[in-house]
């Protein structure tokens, strides 16, 4: 099963970020765009799994997670990535310390546990839309100028697991850690 370990967000900021995506979309010609409940924030992506290693994966979370104060998370700038040729639009996020000290510790027990976690810097982002078109009189700069920032308390990660269900993919939370 395909994995990874995320901060959901509350009902407020996915409210939020899907008007963020409303409005891309709408400035857009094609895309593939979040839904709004498969908005988070990924901490550590974990790949193909066998399940029998979720044991150790909770492992590893209860690890990160010992000495985790909630804390908070803000909405701030927005970028894009170039993927082959391919554009994928995010949100940025500001994490307080304490977020990111958890997600460093929760990458360093994954990997004590022996899977194989990317060993690149740490981009704290949400997708928006991948694969995104725009319409010629879209300007990245003016869309930005738009966006709210908005921040909430981190106080759960969660174990994800996604497939695609009637060719949509579908977030289902496996296992959560609440603070």
């Amino acid at each position: 099963m395909r994995l990874f370990i995320a901060i959901n967000f509350n009902s407020s900021l996915s409210h939020l970020l899907q008007e963020d995506i409303n409005q891309l979309k709408k400035d857009s010609v094609s895309g593939n765009f979040t839904p709004k409940e498969n908005l988070h924030l990924t901490l550590a992506f974990l790949g193909e799994i066998s399940e029998s290693r979720i044991p150790a994966i909770q492992d590893a979370m209860r690890e990160a997670c010992r000495s985790y104060q909630p804390s908070s998370i803000t909405l701030k700038g927005f970028g894009k990535f170039i993927m082959r040729g391919e554009i994928l639009y995010w949100r940025g996020v500001n994490c307080s310390q304490p977020v990111l000290a958890m997600q460093n510790c929760l990458v360093q027990a994954l990997r004590k546990q022996g899977f194989m976690i990317e060993d690149r810097p740490f981009t704290p982002h949400i997708t928006m839309g991948r694969r995104c078109k725009m319409k010629e009189e879209f300007s990245e700069c003016e869309y930005e100028k738009g966006l709210r920032a908005a921040e909430m308390t981190a106080n759960t990660i969660s174990l994800m697991k996604s497939e695609r269900i009637n060719g949509r993919m579908v977030y289902t939370s496996l296992f959560s850690i609440p603070q």
